[in-house]
């Protein structure tokens, strides 16, 4: 079940972030311990510079539960030099069913 998941979750990242690229929308995956999560984005929702992020994950170390979350991130106008970074603050609530 768990290689099943992992593998319904990186399809969705890898076909949803190539069609999402250049229309405000984004997608990416994270993995760690204690497990892989899918973050799906929409651009400036209603103020310039303010994001919201659909976080959907799977703990396959701890609990061996479900993960849900959404969060509200700000963009930061910090000036990196070259380097291709994004800095932004944000917070937001999450939920874990086991």
């Amino acid at each position: 079940m768990r290689k099943l998941l992992l593998g319904l979750l990186a399809a969705l990242v890898l076909g949803s972030g190539a069609a999402f690229a250049q229309t405000g929308f984004w997608a990416g995956l994270s993995g760690g311990y204690p497990g892989v999560a899918v973050h799906f984005g929409v651009e400036d929702i209603g103020v310039e510079n303010l994001d919201a992020r659909l976080n959907l994950g799977y703990a396959y170390a701890a609990d061996d539960g479900m993960s849900f979350g959404v969060d509200a991130l700000y963009g930061l106008n910090l000036d990196t030099g070259e380097l291709p970074v994004d800095l932004y603050v944000g917070g937001g609530f999450g939920l874990v069913v086991s």
